[in-house]
């Protein structure tokens, strides 16, 4: 959801391999109305394409897909190139739009798994920023929340929710 720009964003066709698209509408749509945009084609590498995150700050939207995380222009439309392309973030990531940082899960150069921090603006293979480790092992999920107010971050399964402290990412 694009509150500032009043668009809904749809990702669509992860079960098709290679059909995977974005659909833009109106947020204030109702009924059968049709897209005011749609990415989709080759070369928009979208791949088992899952999640998507809106920056209305920077006009960006980020995708997850198996091949990185992939960033486009939001007004974009047609077969567009992702206008760059993270490698290391995990499938499900949050935004924080006024800092502009995607937080999911990732490694560090050393391959230490944690809860990852990367700028929108990056490309490539980049390490995160910011990353926090759990001393006990595991994570505790693949499933990310944020609560901004208390500057914490989620991680949940079908189990279990494990909560970390953040304050750095949030202020």
């Amino acid at each position: 959801m694009d509150w500032v720009n009043n668009e809904i964003f749809v990702v669509e066709g992860r079960d098709r391999p290679g059909e995977e698209y974005i659909l833009v509408f109106p947020r204030t749509g109702n009924g059968d109305v049709a897209p005011l945009r749609m990415i989709k084609g080759p070369d928009t590498m979208m791949k088992n394409a899952r999640n998507i995150v809106i920056d209305p700050v920077r006009n960006l939207i980020a995708v997850s897909s198996r091949n990185g995380t992939l960033i486009f222009n939001r007004t974009d439309s047609g077969n567009v190139k992702p206008r760059a392309i993270i490698k290391g973030i995990g499938g499900k990531f949050r935004l924080i739009p006024s800092k502009g940082w995607i937080v999911g899960t990732g490694q560090d150069a050393a391959g230490k798994e944690g809860i990852g921090v990367w700028s929108i603006t990056d490309n490539g293979d980049v390490l995160p920023f910011y990353l926090l480790t759990n001393p006990n092992g595991g994570l505790g999920g693949n499933d990310i929340a944020l609560n901004p107010k208390e500057k914490e971050v989620f991680l949940g399964d079908r189990v279990s929710v494990t909560v970390y402290s953040f304050p750095e990412i949030f202020e």
